[in-house]
């Protein structure tokens, strides 16, 4: 059971690697000026 407990581990290593890879190619960003708009909006909520 030990191989097969070895190979689910590394496939599953494999696909992680594989996601990561995918999240790093997206591009992350904010609409320019949303923290100021979200800073603002707590403040004044208060």
């Amino acid at each position: 059971m030990a191989v097969k407990e070895k190979i689910r581990e590394l496939e599953a290593q494999e696909n992680m690697e594989r996601v990561i890879k995918e999240l790093e190619a997206l591009p992350v960003g904010a609409p320019r000026g949303f923290a100021s708009a979200s800073v603002r909006e707590d403040r004044d909520s208060g």
